[in-house]
């Protein structure tokens, strides 16, 4: 249960100031009965009872409830406040407040900000010994004090600096091992996509061109089929052999080798052109792709209004639910496009689930399209159809 409130209160940055300030708070208010003050009475330029240190010492406190959140702001409004308090004659309370308002300012500042800090707490710190090495020369008091500040100064800056600092050296170590880690997970992804997956799409376009082989040798002895079986074939052919072209793709990005030379990447127009003219072949057997509303030349035209990165995300999306439609459907895949939409709908297969498949392909989909401005939907449309809808936002829709 402890544990569980210091780890929430750590995970708060608002509600852990807001706890120290009460600390300091009540640390003032205990040395204040204490009657330790006023620290330097030659310095007291006004006197108090100790209400005004009262005062001072609540302000400080609400000060600090912004120690972390807004550390130079609270540095800024809580100087005038130590200012006067030393012209009262100081109290402790106030100097530990003020040690840890420094202490907050150089651990969460910014880097430029922490510099402006220290070059100013480096020059107030030789104007006190110039000034009293002019004027009060003579004052052992003001050595004393002089000194004191410095070690105020210097202790809550040094402090800090050495907590910002290693909090630094311990991000930096953390984001190379995360780096590392990622870089090993993707070198085992690759190794494991060759070994595993890419070898046997290889495996089965050689069985494939070797049916193919077979086929052609028994020709004469098989009915009028032949043809559309081996049509079948060949569409099997080209699919393995694009599916091991893309993998194999994957896992050199994936190696993120420093010196790989990527392709030259192909011009948008031509990407669309081949990419829809691929879209028939990915449908097997008798099962045709059948556009509607504006048809090819309406997406092709819907597509080049997009930016280049969008146009290529669009055409993998598109190719993806195609590929989900060809896999968990039936019948001819209706593809149509108008306006800023790309709609494919087709039959559920006889006998299954609305529920079918893993999800995982609209998923990805779904990923793929986040940041683009583009959006996907899909749903059962009629009893026995499944529709999905991706809207594209265009250059000049």
């Amino acid at each position: 249960m402890i544990r569980r409130s210091i780890s929430r209160l750590n995970a708060n940055p608002r509600g852990r100031d807001t706890v120290i300030a009460v600390f300091w708070l009540i640390a003032g208010l205990a040395l204040l009965q204490l009657g330790a003050y006023p620290l330097w009475p030659p310095l007291a330029v006004f006197h108090t009872s100790g209400t005004a240190f009262l005062l001072i010492l609540l302000a400080l406190a609400a000060v600090t409830t912004q120690r972390s959140q807004r550390p130079f702001l609270a540095l800024a409004l809580g100087m005038p406040l130590i200012l006067a308090d030393v012209l009262f004659g100081g109290t402790l309370g106030a100097i530990l407040i003020l040690t840890d308002l420094l202490y907050c300012a150089v651990k969460y500042g910014s880097a430029r900000g922490v510099r402006i800090l220290l070059w100013l707490i480096f020059g107030f710190i030789v104007t006190m010994f110039g000034t009293v090495l002019i004027w009060f020369r003579t004052e052992a008091v003001a050595y004393v004090v002089v000194v004191q500040w410095t070690l105020f100064l210097l202790v809550a800056t040094l402090w800090g600096w050495n907590v910002r600092s290693e909090r630094l050296r311990i991000s930096a170590a953390l984001a190379e091992q995360h780096a590392q880690s990622t870089q090993q997970m993707r070198q085992r992804i690759a190794h494991d996509l060759h070994d595993l997956v890419a070898n046997q799409i290889a495996v089965s376009g050689l069985h494939v061109e070797a049916a193919k082989l077979q086929l052609a040798a028994a020709a004469e002895s098989l009915p009028s089929g032949v043809p559309a079986l081996s049509e079948s074939l060949d569409q099997a052919a080209l699919g393995a052999a694009q599916a091991d072209a893309q993998l194999r793709r994957l896992i050199q990005v994936l190696k993120a080798v420093d010196d790989l030379n990527e392709q030259p990447e192909v011009p948008t127009e031509q990407l669309i052109n081949e990419t829809l003219g691929e879209l028939d072949r990915q449908l097997p057997g008798a099962r045709q792709l059948r556009w509607a509303d504006e048809g090819k030349p309406g997406l092709y035209a819907l597509l080049t209004r997009l930016p280049a990165a969008n146009t290529r995300v669009a055409l993998r999306v598109i190719q993806e639910l195609i590929a989900n439609a060809v896999k968990h459907g039936s019948g001819d895949i209706e593809l149509s496009a108008q306006k800023n939409r790309v709609s494919v709908k087709n039959a559920y297969s006889p006998g299954t689930s609305h529920t079918r498949g893993s999800g995982i392909g609209i998923n990805g989909a779904d990923m793929l399209l986040e940041g683009t401005g583009m959006s996907l939907e899909s749903r059962a449309s009629e009893a026995e159809n499944w529709l999905a809808e991706l809207t594209l936002e265009t250059e000049r829709s």
